[in-house]
């Protein structure tokens, strides 16, 4: 008895995101770096994901199902039907918690069809693996409204609450017609939920842009221009609302930066799974999630490894990290120690970059470190000064005054000396 006591106070779930699935690329091999998934990554993936838990209580899909660049066009049902139809096949009694990612429209990245017939047809084809047992009985409507739900997870004391934060996005265009007010909707439907969390119940958001700021296009524009993934008010409204005490957010699980990272939002910690695909360098992984009613205790990840052709794992957070569970002090004690100390660094860039072999800008290993080191805890305004891109963003608006002025300096002169031709020829006439 009390073995089974112990047993039902903790689950293990799987997680895995951005498949970004290519569905007419059928090459036998798994897609290699560079490329979005092809089927032959999705099945291995599958198959893998198996062989680590073959009946896990949750799987958790963060978002971004579509390749990148997937057109709109007659085959989206299609493809979506291939990853559902795998993903029911693979673990025919697992509760499921999907979310939009931004390649998830058929109106363009960064858009959004709340509403549309092709959002409820998607709806539809989860429906079954979302509302396991009755868990979410209203995900079918509620998500092709408002591309958002919740649902009881197997595990008394939770509940999950998915979000679509693309609408948050810095770079998000609109929904299909080209209207662009649904944040303000997205949040106020946020804050009403999470006020609403039963008595004895701790939240689990999933969505798929985290907040706080993009790594890599940063570290790309070389500090000169920190770039955030959400619209700065949007941003500030979302992690208000997630650390609320009230509202009893336990965990935050989003996916969008292709790399595994952890962040820290007050009292709340999240989690940022690694990609399937391998279109941005890094090794394709899933995880395994040890989750008890309290929250988090271990991620251990299994990572695709392109020159050996396998995959490889567990890789195990607890055991690298001299973590006993994943809150927020354990977490802010591993910044700590990362900020301290290259070497363990190196050892992060590795779980970063999926643990197998990669091809990932090493962006915590060169002089760019204070980049991702900071993104980790500083989600707001203090992310530029912690990075120390506030002198690098002042010299490039100087050097942006220096250009302008040079280009009017040259403008004026091409006037002045058009003038002066215009003049000799008048005086010739």
């Amino acid at each position: 008895m009390l073995a089974a006591l112990v047993l039902a106070a903790s689950q293990l779930w799987l997680g895995a995101t951005d498949l970004h699935l290519d569905p007419f690329d059928r090459t036998p091999v798994p897609a290699a770096f560079g490329a979005d998934s092809n089927l032959a990554l999705f099945r291995g993936t599958l198959a893998a994901m198996r062989r680590a838990d073959p009946n896990p209580a949750v799987v958790v899909l963060p978002g971004d199902f579509f390749m990148h660049r997937f057109a709109p066009n007659s085959q989206r049902p299609q493809a979506m039907r291939i990853v559902v139809d795998g993903f029911r096949r693979a673990f025919p009694r697992a509760q499921f918690v999907v979310a939009l990612g931004n390649n998830d429209s058929a109106c363009g990245d960064y858009r959004s069809e709340l509403g549309s017939a092709d959002l409820a047809a998607i709806a539809r084809s989860w429906a079954p693996l979302v509302n396991r047992a009755g868990r979410a009985p209203g995900f079918a409507a509620e998500f092709a409204r408002g591309g958002h739900y919740t649902a009881n997870a197997p595990l008394p004391g939770l509940r999950f609450v998915v979000v679509d934060s693309i609408v948050f996005s810095s770079l998000y265009r609109g929904d299909c017609d080209g209207n662009a007010d649904a944040a303000a909707r997205e949040l106020a439907w946020l804050d009403r939920t999470l006020a609403s969390t039963p008595a004895g119940v701790r939240n689990v958001v999933v969505t798929h842009v985290p907040p706080g700021y993009d790594v890599f296009a940063t570290a790309m524009a070389h500090g000169f221009v920190a770039w955030p993934l959400m619209q700065p008010g949007d941003a500030e409204a979302f992690v208000a609302t997630l650390t609320e005490p009230r509202n009893r957010v336990a965990l935050v699980i989003t996916g969008h930066e292709h790399r595994f990272d952890v962040r820290v939002a007050s009292g709340v910690p999240i989690v940022t799974l690694g990609s399937i695909s391998p279109v941005y360098g890094n090794a394709p992984a899933f995880y395994a999630l040890d989750v008890d009613d309290a929250g988090l205790q271990n991620v251990r990840a299994w990572a695709f490894d392109e020159r050996a052709g396998r995959w490889s794992g567990p890789y195990d957070f607890d055991k690298t990290w001299g973590a006993t569970r994943i809150d927020v002090r354990a977490l802010r004690a591993i910044h700590d120690r990362l900020g301290d100390n290259p070497a363990l660094r190196k050892l992060w860039q590795r779980a970063f970059d999926g643990w197998a072999y990669s091809r990932g800008a090493s962006v915590w290993e060169d002089r760019r470190w204070r980049i991702p080191w900071c993104a980790q805890t500083e989600l707001d305004g203090g992310f530029a000064a912690c990075a120390g891109l506030g002198r690098r963003t002042l010299a490039l608006q100087i050097a942006g005054i220096v250009a302008l002025g040079a280009v009017a300096g040259a403008i004026l002169l091409v006037l002045f000396w058009a003038a002066k031709r215009v003049r000799r020829r008048r005086r010739s006439v």
